[in-house]
């Protein structure tokens, strides 16, 4: 299993990912400039220089946030410090009309900006979803799905999830291992055989975990390969949700990855997208 104090956005970092949550960061930084701009230029100033020297901790959520966190701390001291932690804090509750610490509502934030995303998708995305709560997956997954105007299709455990959705499920899938690659291509071809070319498929798996567990870790990682040439071949959205605790070590996760040029999170909520 994955370590518990795995940091997962380091390593998407370190892979060649970078965040796209601009809007929840562009808050932030506005936030930010006011509480700054009413202690001065000499703080300001001050901040600016001490930021330069961060590096990422270890433990981080919202890289920006941490950053300037610890540029707070370390030029005024954890007194000092705080008092101006706890005026971005109230200014960012005034701002978004959302409760909670700073993280918390940087979490909301993201959030709901992933939700949008997810509701305006465009076609030719390969997503892996690395999921730590099934009643979030869910929750993400069906507005992905009810938004959806193409063909959907989903690979499930349960075959009554939707009505309008082609669904496979992964005891039938994998119950002929040799078999199992070739009829998830399958799936995902005919179903978007029923494409009028104005709106995008949408093919959702509820947890790729499934194959790990019947031992295909391999045929699964040919699968995705081929699923990700085809999806940015055709006019299709497909997202991959894994059940993070899962995965067995930092080697298959980095695996997986590789396979998807957006990578979502919902520990904190925030996206990840190679090369942006």
């Amino acid at each position: 299993m994955l370590p518990s104090n795995i940091n997962i956005q380091k390593i998407l970092l370190d892979l060649g990912y970078d965040s796209d949550s601009n809007k929840t960061s562009v808050i932030f930084a506005n936030v930010i400039d006011q509480v700054f701009f009413g202690f001065g230029s000499t703080i300001q100033n001050g901040l600016i220089t001490e930021a330069k020297k961060q590096i990422l901790p270890t433990d981080f959520k919202y890289p920006y946030y941490s950053l300037v966190k610890r540029s707070i701390l370390d030029f005024l001291g954890p007194k000092g410090g705080q008092k101006i932690l706890d005026e971005i804090n109230a200014e960012l509750k005034r701002h978004t009309k959302i409760e909670g610490s700073i993280e918390e509502i940087l979490n909301e934030l993201s959030r709901r900006e992933i939700i949008s995303k997810l509701k305006r998708l465009k076609g030719h995305e390969h997503i892996i979803y690395l999921w730590t709560k099934k009643n979030t997956r869910d929750e993400i997954i069906r507005e992905m799905l009810e938004n959806a105007k193409g063909p959907k299709g989903a690979f499930s455990i349960d075959e009554n999830l939707f009505s309008d959705v082609k669904t496979t499920l992964y005891s039938k899938l994998l119950s002929e291992k040799e078999k199992a690659v070739d009829k998830g291509l399958q799936m995902i071809k005919e179903t978007h055989q029923k494409n009028n070319q104005k709106d995008p498929t949408v093919i959702v798996g509820f947890d790729g975990t499934k194959w790990l567990e019947s031992g295909l870790q391999k045929e699964f990682l040919d699968l995705e390969n081929s699923a990700n040439k085809f999806l940015s071949e055709n006019l299709i959205s497909g997202i991959c949700a894994y059940q993070l605790e899962k995965i067995p070590d930092e080697k298959t996760l980095k695996s997986f990855v590789k396979c998807h040029p957006i990578v979502l999170l919902d520990d904190p909520f925030v996206i990840y997208e190679r090369g942006n």
